[in-house]
């Protein structure tokens, strides 16, 4: 693969809805491949990245979840 972090597309996406819907829970299982049923309302605001790699395109995408 050729494709490398310096030259990744940069996207970004907000996730926006009401308290209790599971916008943290979206984005850590994205981000973190991860689950946790016991997760506490994020107080403010939360930031992740995560950077894909799309071997089949030689491409490399950063994601920024905010």
């Amino acid at each position: 693969m050729n494709a490398n972090h310096a030259s990744a597309i940069t996207c970004k996406a907000i996730v926006i809805g009401q308290s209790g819907v599971g916008k943290t829970s979206i984005t850590t299982n994205y981000v973190k491949n991860t689950y946790h049923s016991d997760c506490l309302p994020t107080q403010g605001a939360s930031f992740s990245s995560k950077v894909q790699i799309f071997e089949n395109e030689d491409r490399v995408i950063k994601f920024d979840v905010k």
